[in-house]
């Protein structure tokens, strides 16, 4: 679980892709949900959502994340939409804003639900 702490924290060192550029490592998520759908990837800069409604881009609005671990609502900044078919948006966002504790609630969001430390749950359970 430190290690998914460390690497919310940590730049990235990639800069091949174009989503890139928030400059905070974006863990790939499983079964976080926001109020707009599923959160697919995190950081503590903003999210990339699977959702059935598009979002306007350069639109902001309140935005909450919801787990087991609680929840944090944010103003989040929609930069870019995909339309992946009938009722599926993918949606890449900006968190605006944050203060610390809020950082500090995705943060225990992200390890609750990033897709490797369930992996490494799983592996361990077994």
């Amino acid at each position: 679980m430190k290690d998914v702490m460390n690497a919310i924290s940590s730049q990235s060192q990639s800069g091949s892709e174009p989503a890139d550029r928030r400059g905070d490592s974006r863990l790939p998520m499983q079964a976080l949900t926001c109020d707009s759908g599923l959160v697919q990837d995190l950081s503590e800069a903003g999210a990339r959502l699977q959702t059935r409604r598009s979002w306007k881009e350069g639109r902001s609005r309140p935005f909450t994340l919801r787990g087991s671990a609680g929840e944090v609502t944010l103003t989040a900044r929609c930069v870019w939409v995909v339309k992946d078919g009938l009722f599926k948006h993918t949606v890449g966002v900006h968190f605006e804003n944050v203060s610390d504790e809020q950082r500090e609630r995705i943060k225990a969001l992200a390890a609750t639900f990033n897709t490797h430390s369930l992996a490494d749950g799983y592996q361990n359970a077994a």
